[in-house]
């Protein structure tokens, strides 16, 4: 599967970005949610993302979101004393055979634009994110 790397998202500060040049370094693991998602599913990654992170603040994570309000999703970020860089798309869909599924997920984006390993979250099983994480961040040492 790949993704266009031409694809504009915003930084946090509101200054346009392709795609390209978030990855031209390095692949990057990312977390995308939108605001229509479950909020109990993006809710307790971030919780999972904040434990992990301060175990494995060496992982190239990323999060692109879709939020209607930016600040609603400052506060939320705040809440979880999260560091982690996030990146706005005004599109409803970034991938859209993965988007259309409406629940969070992760992936890594590889330089050329693949995407693969992707995972999807559910607030039922944290453990599952867990591993995951713990799983995926190997790979990003």
């Amino acid at each position: 599967m790949q993704i266009g790397l031409k694809t504009y998202i915003l930084d946090s500060l509101s200054n346009a970005i392709q795609l390209k040049d978030l990855v031209e370094d390095s692949p990057k693991l990312v977390f995308r949610f939108t605001s229509l998602n479950c909020d109990k599913c993006y809710k307790e990654v971030l919780s999972v993302i904040a434990k992990q992170s301060k175990e494995h603040n060496d992982c190239d994570l990323i999060l692109i979101v879709s939020f209607n309000h930016v600040n609603n999703l400052r506060l939320i970020l705040r809440d979880y004393n999260l560091r982690v860089p996030f990146f706005l798309t005004t599109s409803a869909s970034l991938i859209n055979e993965v988007d259309s599924i409406n629940y969070p997920y992760f992936f890594t984006l590889e330089q050329d634009g693949k995407v693969s390993k992707i995972f999807f979250v559910n607030y039922e099983t944290p453990e599952l994110t867990n591993q995951y994480l713990t799983n995926i961040t190997k790979q990003f040492k």
